[in-house]
């Protein structure tokens, strides 16, 4: 196993969600855990508009709001800073 894998596993064991599929369905409460924020400051950035800055997410119902797990690990990514890289700038 190369260091990464183990790493992962490691980090699957203590965290459920990163056991999931991309496609798999989570509430506030565990997307506001994965991106290390609190569920109302998730919530707060989904009711500013037009210049919504959260995670894409989906409306299960009436009022039910859901996150994909793949969408929350490419907004992450998508907001990853290589220090490196900006200081080439």
């Amino acid at each position: 196993m190369s260091p990464s894998e183990i790493n992962h596993a490691e980090f699957a064991a203590q965290n459920p969600i990163a056991a999931l599929s991309r496609d798999h369905l989570i509430n506030e409460q565990a997307a506001a855990e994965l991106l290390g924020i609190t569920p109302q400051h998730l919530r707060c950035s989904r009711m500013r508009k037009p210049s919504w800055d959260g995670p894409p997410f989906v409306v299960v119902g009436k009022s039910a709001i859901r996150y994909r797990v793949g969408a929350l690990l490419d907004f992450i990514d998508a907001r990853t800073v290589d220090p490196a890289a900006r200081g080439a700038s």
